[in-house]
């Protein structure tokens, strides 16, 4: 969930992990959502291009990059290469 005001670009989110499959909860792209639900609050700048960029930056974690087109749908990686990576899809 975030909260960013009309027209800024930045705000704060909270990480709410909801797995469908509970085998899910242990696989490593659900240890890396969690590490950011357990963070709290996170800082968030939007960028605005051929897509939007969400930047998330959590306390000592690495930053979250989600990139989403214009139908809302895209994907999300931490910025340490070979760390977790997965897809995203804005809720309307």
């Amino acid at each position: 969930m975030t909260a960013v005001a009309e027209g800024a670009s930045g705000g704060e989110c909270v990480f709410m992990v909801l797995p469908r499959n509970p085998a899910l909860f242990d696989s490593p792209v659900a240890r890396a959502l969690f590490a950011r639900k357990d963070v709290g609050e996170s800082k968030v700048e939007l960028t605005r291009g051929k897509s939007l960029t969400i930047r998330v930056m959590s306390l000592n974690l690495p930053d979250l990059i989600v990139e989403l087109d214009d139908s809302g749908t895209g994907s999300w990686r931490e910025s340490v290469p070979g760390t977790a990576s997965g897809l995203a899809a804005a809720a309307a």
